[in-house]
C-alpha cells in the first residue's frame, strides 16, 4: 500500500453507515452501528468519517462527530467506549495519517481499546472491567472459586440473612421494571445519574427493543428494590446499567450473583462490566483492561475541503 493510498472525509450519514458496517471488527457491542446510532439520533451533530482508500477500496476509518463544545470526538458521543481506528486485517496506517485530514478543531479521542497500528503514544484514561466466564457454572460456583474462605463466608452469611428476614423474589426480563431502574439509579447517584441526561431513558427503551435484553429484578417484601439492564452480544454479557436500593444490606451482592447466573445460563463467555470500577468490580475479581485517550490540536485547515462528499452510488462498499 503506497502511492495509491488517499483519504477523504465522508459527511453523508448513509455512506458513513456503509463504511462502518464494512470496516467494523464487530467484536464489541460498541462496534455495532445500531447501538451507536441509537445514541446519535437523539442528538444529531455534524459527522466527519475520515476514510482511507487504497485506490477505490476503503481500508481504514476514523469515525468522528463534532461535539457541541467545539471539538471532534468518536461517533456516538461520550457514552461510547471500546473506540478504535478501524483498519482492515493486515492494514497498517498510523493515526497521524488520519488526523492530517481532520478539520482545524481540537480532537479528543477517548475510551480507546487499541493502539496496535498507531504510532502516537497514548495515555491510559481509565480501565474497563471484564470477567471470563468459561471456568464457572453459576454465580455460586464463581463465589466458591474466586473468593477466599473469609470473604466467601461473609457474603453467603449476609445474603442468607437477607433471604431469611425478608421475602426475596427474583424475576428475569420484566420490561415493565425499566422505569423503576431509572428511579433507583437516580436515587443512588443523584445528579450524577446518566438518566438525568436528555433522552437517556428513551435510548435505553429503544436498546431494549433492538438487542437481546437480559434484565434481573429483585423484589424484597413485595417492593421492587433492584433492577439490572444487560445486553447479550456475540457471546458477551454487557452490563449496561442498573439501580439498587443500597439501604438493603448485601442486595447488590445478591443481584451480582444472579446476573452471573443469567450470563452463564445464556452461554456468555465474557462478562463485560464496562469502564470505571464504581467500588465493586475489583472486589468481584474482574480483570482490568486499559482504555486510552489521545488529544490533539489540528493546526491548519485540513486537506479534505478539496473533496466533495461521496455519494452512496460512488461507494465501493457492499451494502
Amino acid at each position: 500500500m503506497g502511492s495509491s493510498l488517499r483519504f477523504e472525509a465522508v459527511r453523508d450519514l448513509g455512506v458513513a453507515e456503509k463504511l462502518w458496517k464494512y470496516l467494523s471488527p464487530a467484536q464489541s457491542l460498541y462496534d455495532d452501528w445500531g447501538f451507536r446510532f441509537t445514541f446519535y439520533k437523539y442528538d444529531p451533530v455534524e459527522i466527519c468519517f475520515v476514510t482511507a482508500y487504497d485506490e477505490n477500496h476503503p481500508v481504514g476509518l476514523l469515525p468522528l462527530q463534532k461535539n457541541k463544545e467545539g471539538f471532534w470526538e468518536f461517533f456516538g458521543g461520550d457514552y461510547m467506549e471500546d473506540n478504535l481506528l478501524m483498519l482492515l486485517p493486515g492494514v497498517q496506517i498510523s493515526l497521524e495519517r488520519f488526523l492530517e485530514h481532520v478539520p482545524a478543531l481540537p480532537v479528543r479521542l477517548e475510551w480507546m481499546r487499541s493502539f496496535s497500528a498507531q504510532s502516537v503514544f497514548p495515555i491510559v484514561q481509565d480501565y474497563k472491567y471484564v470477567l471470563p466466564l468459561s471456568s464457572y457454572t453459576s454465580g455460586g460456583d464463581f463465589l466458591e472459586k474466586a473468593f477466599d474462605h473469609e470473604h466467601r463466608s461473609k457474603i453467603k452469611r449476609r445474603i442468607n440473612r437477607l433471604q431469611a428476614e425478608h421475602q426475596v423474589e427474583v424475576f428475569e426480563n420484566r420490561m415493565s421494571d425499566l422505569p423503576q431502574l431509572f428511579e433507583l439509579n437516580k436515587k443512588h447517584f443523584g445528579v450524577n445519574s446518566s438518566f438525568y441526561q436528555p433522552h437517556r431513558e428513551d435510548i435505553f427503551r429503544e436498546l431494549a427493543a433492538i438487542f437481546s435484553l437480559s434484565m434481573i429484578s429483585i423484589e424484597v417484601d413485595g417492593s421492587l428494590e433492584a433492577v439490572s439492564f444487560s445486553i447479550l452480544y456475540r457471546g458477551r454479557y454487557v452490563g449496561m446499567n442498573g439501580g439498587v436500593n443500597t439501604d438493603i444490606d448485601y442486595l447488590s451482592k445478591l443481584l451480582m450473583l444472579k446476573k452471573l447466573d443469567q450470563a452463564i445460563a445464556a452461554g456468555a463467555t465474557l462478562y463485560d462490566a464496562q469502564r470505571g470500577d464504581y467500588g465493586w468490580k475489583k472486589q468481584f475479581m474482574f480483570n482490568e483492561v486499559p482504555l486510552y485517550k489521545h488529544h490533539a490540536t489540528v493546526p491548519t485547515v485540513s486537506r479534505f475541503y478539496g473533496f466533495r462528499p461521496r455519494t452512496a452510488g460512488e461507494m465501493a462498499v457492499s451494502s
